[in-house]
């Protein structure tokens, strides 16, 4: 009798350890999540580059390229601790601008012997552009962590000013328990860009210019101005 009690008492405590073992795992897990990442951004790319004469100072050789960039994109990932991209990415825009290439303040001045063939040309161009790779999310520590996608041009493209894809990335605090308070299907719509600093990395305004060494009796440099902000919206549902 008393051994029965005895093993009726296991079985009851075994049930209840199970039970409570279940609850923590359930209380621990991370829950699922769909990620929606998309924005509009605006750029402009001016660059005087000029090639001079180490012997007497001159400048023999120039481009300007005044080109401005627009381009709205999406994407969506989805998972629990692991994000995974829904689908390619979205994206629609172009860069347009202007390339005059010259022999500096005199467009009909002789070229030197070793310029180009086709150097002097001024020409217009605009160009689409395109997800060349397809951007990544993350959600761990608390934390989310967005990287829209790299924006580039064809090979055939005249434009040559490649947006900074690196600006479009996103840091926002999300404790899985801000999602655990939401209802199944619930959303958290969150601002994110330029002027939202708290949000992630940027740099509006960059300078791009270069000081080549000097070469064959000549150098390059530049002055150089890359503008690039955007604003979008990051959109959590709790699947």
């Amino acid at each position: 009798m008393r051994q029965a009690c005895f093993l009726a008492v296991l079985a009851t405590l075994g049930a209840f350890l199970a039970l409570v073992g279940a609850s923590v795992a359930a209380a621990g897990s991370t829950p699922s999540i769909r990620v929606t990442f998309s924005g509009t951004a605006t750029g402009r790319f001016v660059d005087t580059e000029r090639w001079v004469l180490l012997s007497s100072g001159e400048c023999y050789l120039r481009r300007l390229r005044d080109q401005r960039t627009s381009v709205t994109w999406a994407l969506a990932f989805s998972g629990g601790r692991g994000l995974a991209a829904l689908s390619a990415p979205t994206v629609q825009g172009a860069v347009k601008g202007t390339m005059v290439k010259d022999s500096c303040d005199d467009v009909a001045e002789e070229l030197p012997p070793d310029a180009p063939a086709d150097w002097l040309q001024s020409v217009s161009c605009s160009d689409n552009l395109a997800a060349v790779r397809p951007g990544r999310a993350t959600w761990s520590g608390g934390v989310l962590r967005v990287q829209g996608p790299t924006l580039g041009l064809s090979k055939k493209a005249v434009c040559s000013a490649v947006p900074r894809s690196d600006e479009l990335n996103v840091r926002i605090p999300l404790p899985v328990s801000r999602i655990l308070a939401l209802k199944r299907g619930g959303r958290l719509l969150l601002a994110v860009g330029t002027d939202l600093r708290a949000t992630g990395s940027y740099r509006p305004r960059a300078s791009c210019a270069h000081i080549a060494k000097p070469y064959d009796g000549y150098r390059s440099f530049d002055d150089c101005v890359d503008t690039f902000s955007w604003s979008g919206r990051v959109t959590v549902t709790r699947l």
